[in-house]
């Protein structure tokens, strides 16, 4: 081989293993599971980013389909919003969602009119690094709080997750930094979880996960308030009632079509849960008697979503009468659309 060859060859190999160097640069800096992570990474290259399990789920075709209005309420114009991971609503505020950025971006909560319009914004002075995917709003003792989910690991190495809860935004103290109230980290009892669907349920005093890139999705449970900094997500169901894609899915989408049923949020209002995947949501019911291990057991009902980019906020209105839905700005440019779905 003459040298401009090798020379070519060493460019060429190096180019290939970059992507391998950087991921386990930045993870062992940060104490991640690089094994683990580059073993994630090389999977998703080959389109096997799902850990798949033998276990049954529903047809698409055997769910009750919910025929709701799903009405337009505006754009998401906001620049300092590329990539909106999580809504959250409260009833002290019933003209304004709560919204947060993915990683990549300034830590920070962006108070929103019902039709997108950026009405505000509090940092979050956080020093780790982190992945926000979703929000929650509840009140406890009379004191409204607003729950940020430091969960997303896309790579399975996180050792760790974070659950952060704030005093809730003050329109008076726009621009300030939110109050930290408490926050503790969490595991799994075996293995890594990318977790994008987090809901607060006050009644049980409970925080439900929905694990991501399992097939069938996870529940996972933890204490609203635990006693320690560290503690272990305790399994709760299988979600096999949210169909697997269809062949049309992954026909029309030979690329990302497998992944279209993975849960990308959830929010609880009572008795009420909404899932949303990158497609469509699912209304799980908890009926009189049941409790949430025996509600995500069962058959959601299936409301069908407008196209929307990179679907991976919901929040229920503080009233419980409809539930709100938006996107990332596609390709980080242009708007994302915000719609409100009247499922009652």
């Amino acid at each position: 081989m003459t040298k401009p060859l090798k020379t070519l060859a060493v460019v060429v190999l190096l180019l290939l293993l970059s992507p391998f160097i950087v991921i386990s640069g930045f993870g062992f800096y940060h104490g991640l599971d690089v094994p683990n992570g580059v073993a994630m990474f090389t999977r998703g290259l080959v389109g096997h980013a799902l850990v798949e399990s033998t276990a049954d789920r529903v047809p698409a075709g055997e769910l009750r389909v919910l025929s709701k209005p799903v009405l337009w309420m505006g754009k998401l114009e906001s620049e300092d919003l590329p990539e909106t991971s999580g809504l959250a609503a409260f009833s002290m505020e019933p003209n304004l969602l709560f919204a947060v950025n993915d990683s990549g971006n300034p830590a920070g909560i962006y108070a929103l009119t019902l039709d997108g319009k950026e009405a505000g914004h509090w940092p979050i002075e956080y020093a780790l690094s982190h992945d926000f995917e979703d929000l929650a709003a509840f009140s406890l003792d009379g004191k409204p709080y607003l729950l940020v989910a430091d969960t997303g690991d896309n790579l399975h190495w996180r050792p760790r997750l974070n659950i952060l809860v704030f005093d809730a935004p003050d329109t008076d103290t726009e621009g300030l930094a939110l109050t930290l109230a408490w926050q503790f980290h969490f595991n799994f009892p075996e293995g890594y979880r990318d977790i994008e669907a987090v809901a607060v349920d006050v009644r049980t005093n409970s925080i439900f996960l929905i694990s991501k890139r399992y097939d069938p999705p996870e529940v996972f449970r933890l204490p609203l308030q635990p006693n320690d900094d560290v503690v272990t997500a305790e399994p709760v169901a299988l979600l096999d009632g949210i169909p697997r894609p269809t062949e049309r899915d992954l026909r029309e989408d030979p690329s990302d079509g497998a992944y279209s049923s993975m849960p990308t949020a959830f929010d609880i209002y009572r008795r009420d849960a909404v899932v949303v995947t990158y497609k469509e949501a699912y209304l799980y019911s908890r009926q009189l008697g049941q409790n949430w291990a025996e509600a995500f057991s069962g058959r959601p009902d299936r409301i069908r979503l407008p196209y929307i980019s990179g679907l991976e906020s919901v929040a229920f209105d503080s009233r419980g009468r409809y539930f709100y839905v938006t996107g990332e700005r596609e390709d980080g440019i242009g708007t994302a659309d915000v719609f409100r779905v009247e499922y009652r």
